[in-house]
């Protein structure tokens, strides 16, 4: 139900975000539009090393955010100095991921809650193979297989991150089988 919920508020959110920043000065828009644009980058970046929070409620607010901060953006190209034909074809274009979550908002509401609830389950089994390298076995992964190995790496100095390095295919019937199936998880060259 959050999930929803975040899908569907963000660009509201950012709608009204938009409406009060345009009373700022220039370069406090400016400034606006940057901090948003820098935000959603980490977020990509950090989901493309694989980095993401531990908690998993903590990460389904970051990317409500980053959705947000999308959408700001996307409100923003409206008032770029381009021609107009430009502007508008850029705006039709970076707004279709918004158009697509209001799809799964509400048509797609079946195959989002699938997506959300292999992403909110908690993990089957959880096996720490070393001080920093956990192996987290979890439900779906695919329509023929039954489980999905991660394993993820911790950090000391941050122990609400983790970084996912690695991920396997698990079919049904190996759960007994889950130390063997990490220590190849984790002896396996990237």
């Amino acid at each position: 139900m959050l999930v929803w919920t975040l899908l569907l508020g963000a660009p509201i959110a950012a709608l009204l975000l938009q409406a009060l920043a345009r009373r700022l000065t220039p370069r406090a828009y400016v400034a606006t539009v940057a901090a948003s644009a820098l935000f959603l980058g980490a977020v990509i970046a950090a989901g493309l090393a694989g980095i993401r929070f531990v908690p998993v409620l903590a990460n389904i607010w970051i990317l409500a955010m980053a959705y947000a901060a999308y959408a700001f953006l996307v409100f923003s190209i409206g008032r770029l100095p381009w021609p107009a034909m430009a502007r508008y074809s850029a705006l039709v274009v970076a707004a279709l991921p918004i158009a697509h979550g209001y799809f799964m908002g509400s048509i797609g509401l079946l195959a989002l809650m699938f997506v959300a609830g292999e992403y909110v389950d908690p993990p089957r089994q959880t096996l720490r193979l070393s001080q920093n390298t956990t192996c987290v076995l979890t439900e779906g992964g695919g329509l023929d297989t039954a489980y999905t190995l991660r394993l993820h790496h911790e950090w000391q100095l941050t122990p609400w991150l983790h970084r996912q390095t690695d991920a396997a295919l698990v079919g049904e019937g190996r759960e007994s089988q889950i130390a063997a199936d990490c220590a190849e998880l984790r002896d396996r060259q990237l």
